[in-house]
């Protein structure tokens, strides 16, 4: 069963199983998972299990600071399993078909065979049974994010820079090109009368590298480079 495995400065507060068709969290009690930490919101956001697909999704409910999957800010979103949500103060991570409990997960590459390890986790080390050499341990996978613009603010969504050249903006007010180059992106005004402007400086017809951390703003929109 899907599962949501709720921390907070790193110490597990809740492990909530979905077995309805949907579950609400937030901070009022009327919730199916309730937080009480101040930066959720009364009804924050939603899971739908549909469980003739086999799928979960997550959907923001309007909160006031948003929702984060595996650090990108979403409005709906299919979870996979092992995604981590940030929401408020807390960290949830989804897993789809759990058999083991949080404590025990491990990486595939510690030593000793899967099989052994997953006899040991379920049953401990007495009357140990044969376990089929394909037992679905759990594992951990590091998450890689690629390059994205994260909202900071007027803007209601981070955007992935998922193309070799990527616009951000409003045509006829200011528009901006983050275009790949090698390793890294080159930021460059493409449109309109305002001024992009990146850490304070204005991009009038120069493009400039960016770095993790640079402030882009435009349009009356703020973002966050990272990369």
């Amino acid at each position: 069963m899907p599962r949501l495995i709720v921390s907070l400065d790193g110490v597990v507060v809740q492990d909530y199983v979905l077995t309805e068709s949907r579950a609400t969290l937030g901070r009022r009690s009327t919730n199916d998972i309730v937080l009480t930490d101040m930066a959720v919101s009364g009804e924050h956001v939603a899971f739908t299990y549909e469980k003739k697909i086999g799928i979960v999704v997550v959907e923001d409910l309007g909160s006031t600071n948003g929702t984060r999957v595996n650090g990108l800010k979403v409005r709906r979103q299919v979870l996979q399993s092992g995604d981590l949500l940030d929401i408020g103060k807390c960290r949830i991570r989804f897993l789809m078909n759990s058999l083991v409990p949080e404590s025990h997960y491990m990486h595939a590459s510690e030593a000793g065979s899967l099989t052994a390890k997953a006899s040991h986790i379920l049953y401990g080390e007495e009357d140990t049974p044969t376990v089929p050499a394909d037992f679905p341990l759990v594992e951990e996978q590091p998450y890689t994010p690629s390059a994205y613009l994260r909202a900071v603010s007027g803007a209601n969504e981070d955007i992935l820079l998922s193309k070799v050249v990527t616009t951000v903006g409003r045509p006829g007010i200011a528009v901006a090109a983050l275009t790949k180059r090698g390793k890294g992106y080159i930021a460059t005004k493409v449109d309109g009368s305002a001024d992009v402007v990146l850490n304070g400086q204005a991009l009038n017809g120069v493009g400039l590298s960016m770095h993790k951390g640079d402030r882009i703003e435009l349009a009356g929109m703020a973002y966050e480079f990272w990369g």
